[in-house]
């Protein structure tokens, strides 16, 4: 046996895992321009599976019996049209939750073990993908966390921010083109600002509807809820046919 071979051997399990870790902290040193940025999450795995190997550890996870379950979960997703109309979806989508424990183990010494309590969840529209989802996110993110890995390109609160930035642009742009709708309507009631009883019925109707910066307000153009802008659409729709 080596020297390195024996010195590993004689190691416990906490020493192992610390050799482990200082690998990944390795890979982590990696700047991009003016802000630090981190290598791709499949790298830092690499390094792991790398480090389990050279340090001779295990990794058994387990699903706790009898805590897995699978619940139907339904919702609408409200979508608004650039017309005005506001149409609901239903989603059916399956959730998976269950117990788990990861244990690392020293395979030198079998009986040195850690165990782990941890959770899995996962979320699809059939069950069978939702549990695939939700081992290979619980395995992952097991990983990252236990060593203290920062994950800014993968995070999941970073992907929901992106997601949230790409529906605040459509509701942008779907608001752009009712508000211009609006503007149409509210000309053609009030005969282009000649009739005086109109506007003031219009400018008492948007208070009642409108809200910015949390204040009823009889500007229109200032609406950035394509709900809201739908819906004052309407009024006025039905104001004109009165």
């Amino acid at each position: 046996m080596a020297k390195e071979e024996m010195q590993i051997s004689e190691m416990d399990i906490y020493s192992k895992l610390s050799k482990i870790r200082k690998l990944i902290e390795v890979v982590k040193k990696d700047k991009s321009g003016y802000n630090y940025k981190y290598v791709p999450e499949e790298a830092v795995l690499a390094k792991i599976t790398y480090g389990m190997e050279k340090y001779n550890v295990s990794l058994i996870p387990r699903i706790t019996e009898g805590s897995a379950s699978v619940e139907l979960v339904s919702y609408e997703n409200t979508k608004t049209t650039r017309n005005g109309d506001v149409i609901k979806q239903p989603v059916n989508e399956y959730m998976v939750k269950a117990d788990m424990t990861y244990t690392w183990v020293n395979n030198d010494d079998k009986n040195q073990k850690i165990v782990v309590p941890w959770f899995l969840v996962g979320s699809q529209t059939d069950p069978s993908q939702a549990y695939g989802s939700g081992l290979t996110y619980s395995n992952r993110y097991f990983l990252l966390k236990y060593f203290q890995v920062a994950t800014t390109e993968d995070d999941p609160d970073n992907w929901r921010q992106k997601q949230a930035e790409a529906a605040k642009i459509e509701d942008a742009a779907i608001c752009k083109d009712i508000v211009a709708k609006i503007g149409d309507k509210v000309a053609v009631i009030t005969d282009n600002g000649k009739n005086e009883e109109m506007k003031a019925k219009i400018t008492e109707f948007m208070k009642s509807n409108v809200v910015i910066n949390g204040k009823a307000s009889a500007n229109y153009t200032k609406i950035t809820n394509p709900e809201v802008a739908a819906k004052v659409l309407q009024g006025l729709t039905e104001m004109e046919v009165k």
